[in-house]
């Protein structure tokens, strides 16, 4: 059971006295030899010794049970550890000793590689009049039971992600963590930059020491963290040899960069990737390109140059792209893009004519009129020798040449008719054409057009 020492006492007197409110910085956990959790709190308990205390961390929640008690929780994730405690302390906000309380040997491990950690929360509830109000509790106390460590760790790594995604490696503002040489001394400037989408501040220039030289500087950029927040670590690494990223003991990731190269002299050699302030889409574009794409990459850069890490390909100028779906990178063609394309095209004057036409005369024969019959009559003084069947036509007055009336058998007189002739076949005319006067003919070719530069990746 858990009890209020007396500078805990002393410390509700004074706050009350003062009108200030009782407030419970922290937690202390220690583990002390030979401590018996039956026995009852001694009120004069003091602070255990430096080296008997295992843990300390911030209060996770704290809430009221009812008007004269409250209770402050500690919640430890599977990446806290590992240590035993048996002996557990609040900490009012001016260092002194709040309360105690004595438990049987608690072991706390951490998650690592084939072992998975325990989760483990205390609630340490104390008791003395009007506590709700002297702490200025509002909260009604809740369970603490879930380990929140794994969703946290998802979200800060997916955070980190996002970041590294837009500076990818290494990226910094301005001046921000340069190394400088100056009267001798090396210095990292004041400033903030982002290491594997890990965000650092260096709140103060740094001095450092760049030696033996030859040697270069590096980054040594971390995380860690609890439950009640993480925090962003940027070691410094002087070293020559070529640094790689690696996970510590704790299992947090380290990310390192070189940021300057130091020569035999002192001189400093800034390595960093730069952030233009002004123009953010351009680095990143720039960081797209630069750091993503293989050596030996080409692109077109619609610029008056090409970036860093690249070079213009001179082979090709002044030509025109024609898009294909294999065989890219082949050459054809022997005239330049300005050739073709210039202000205006226009032909000889040689070729200037004009164009006339004459169609010949032509007799069409039997066969190439359509086919028809035409009607045959007679003349005589009498119908003598003519009968019903073969008369073309009647002389009503038998005189010559009197009014005819055209018979037959049918319809469709069938008699004093000819045999139909033509077939309506096909005729050709024949068509000179003469030459004439000159002309011309003028186009205009003055196509716009966007300068392009072709440029290949050969480092960063």
């Amino acid at each position: 059971m858990g009890a209020i020492v007396n500078t805990g006492q002393a410390y509700i007197a004074a706050q009350a006295a003062s009108a200030q409110p009782v407030v419970i910085s922290g937690f202390v956990l220690a583990y002390i030899s030979g401590l018996n959790p039956a026995d009852p709190v001694n009120l004069n308990e003091a602070m255990p010794a430096a080296g008997d205390i295992v843990y300390e961390a911030a209060v996770t929640q704290q809430g009221y049970i009812n008007g004269n008690s409250v209770v402050y929780s500690l919640l430890m994730g599977s990446s806290v550890g590992d240590f035993d405690f048996n002996w557990i302390g609040l900490k009012a906000d001016d260092d002194n000793l709040f309360a105690v309380a004595y438990a049987p040997t608690i072991e706390k491990r951490k998650t690592t590689t084939g072992l998975t950690g325990n989760n483990i929360s205390r609630n340490f509830a104390i008791e003395f009049a009007d506590a709700q109000s002297a702490t200025n509790i509002t909260i009604e106390a809740s369970t603490w039971q879930i380990d929140f460590t794994g969703r946290l760790n998802d979200t800060n790594e997916l955070t980190r992600q996002h970041s590294d995604n837009i500076y990818g490696n290494q990226a910094f503002y301005g001046d921000g963590w340069q190394v400088h040489y100056t009267g001798g001394v090396h210095k990292i400037k004041a400033g903030v930059g982002y290491v594997g989408g890990i965000r650092i501040s260096n709140a103060s220039e740094q001095t450092i020491t760049a030696s033996p030289a030859p040697t270069k500087v590096w980054l040594d950029v971390y995380t860690d963290g609890d439950l009640s927040g993480i925090t962003n670590h940027a070691d410094i690494v002087i070293n020559n040899s070529t640094q790689s990223n690696y996970v510590d003991g704790l299992g947090n990731q380290h990310f390192l960069v070189k940021i300057a190269e130091v020569a035999s002299g002192g001189a400093v050699t800034d390595t960093r990737a730069i952030i233009d302030s002004s123009n953010l889409l351009a680095f990143i574009n720039k960081r797209l390109t630069d750091v993503d794409l293989d050596i030996g990459t080409r692109l077109l850069f619609p610029q008056a140059t090409v970036p860093t890490g690249w070079v213009i390909i001179t082979t090709h100028n002044n030509v025109a792209l024609k898009v294909v779906n294999t065989g890219g990178g082949s050459v054809a063609g022997t005239n330049s893009f300005s050739s073709v394309f210039n202000t205006s095209f226009e032909s000889s004057e040689s070729g200037e004519h004009n164009h006339s036409a004459t169609v010949n005369n032509r007799t069409l024969g039997t066969s190439q009129i359509p086919s028809h019959w035409h009607y045959s009559f007679r003349n005589v003084n009498s119908s003598a020798g003519l009968t019903s069947s073969n008369y073309p036509a009647t002389d009503r007055t038998y005189g010559n040449d009197s009014n005819y009336d055209m018979q037959g058998s049918n319809s469709t007189p069938n008699v004093g008719r000819t045999g139909s002739t033509g077939s309506g076949s096909a005729h050709n005319h024949t068509a000179s054409i003469g030459n004439g006067g000159k002309h011309t003919h003028v186009n205009n070719f003055n196509l716009k057009h966007l300068c392009t530069l072709l440029g290949e990746r050969v480092g960063a």
